[in-house]
């Protein structure tokens, strides 16, 4: 068996990830030195059955396999058409949509990259701002209430608005909200406070 030890590269940007690693017990590494990047491969390639894995690389219940599937809410026919529903409301190209069952305290869309992609976009030195951008994981948390709401919710129009805005709040927690979209966000919930 495996040892997974997890790590935070910006703690400031990944705080919301070490918060759920936290309260599902688990121990958070921060390696937030240009030198660590390097030793993190080393580690890997000098320690048999050690791996070590970014804190926003998987949804909370897939970073370690414990063996114990969390159970979902929904049947499979919600989860389809609830990933549908949010393909429909955010038509990005660069994302990947997916349903998973994870804790109903968790946010309820999660945005993480591969830790393969991450480790490749480093060693190959784009990372930097004119390069493009790394593609996302979209996964939608089949066990949040939100997921039963929008489900409910007859109005397409008001189900587009919260899956808009439940990707937002995935985006703002890994500081990838910017520009107009960010302003959209705050108008929309300027207006939401207002009504």
């Amino acid at each position: 068996q495996n040892l997974v030890m997890l790590y935070a590269t910006e703690p400031e940007k990944q705080d919301r990830y070490i918060q759920s690693c936290k309260k599902s017990a688990y121990d958070v590494l921060l390696m937030d030195q240009p030198i660590d990047q390097h030793l993190i491969g080393f580690l890997e390639q000098k320690l048999d059955k050690v791996t070590l894995k970014g804190v926003d690389a998987d949804p909370i219940g897939q970073l370690i396999d414990k063996g114990e599937p969390q159970a979902s809410v929904l049947t499979e026919e919600e989860q389809k058409k609830l990933q549908e529903l949010y393909t429909q409301a955010v038509p990005d190209k660069q994302v990947t949509w997916a349903v998973a069952a994870m804790p109903d305290g968790e946010l309820p869309v999660t945005i993480t990259t591969p830790e393969f992609l991450k480790r490749m976009h480093y060693m190959t030195g784009t990372r930097e701002a004119n390069q493009p951008p790394l593609p996302l994981q979209a996964t939608i948390n089949a066990n949040h209430p939100l997921a039963q709401k929008l489900l409910r919710n007859k109005k397409e129009e008001k189900q587009l608005q919260l899956a808009q805005q439940a990707y937002s709040l995935a985006l703002l927690a890994q500081g990838m909200l910017r520009g107009a979209a960010l302003t959209d966000f705050m108008q929309s919930n300027i207006d939401t406070l207002l009504t």
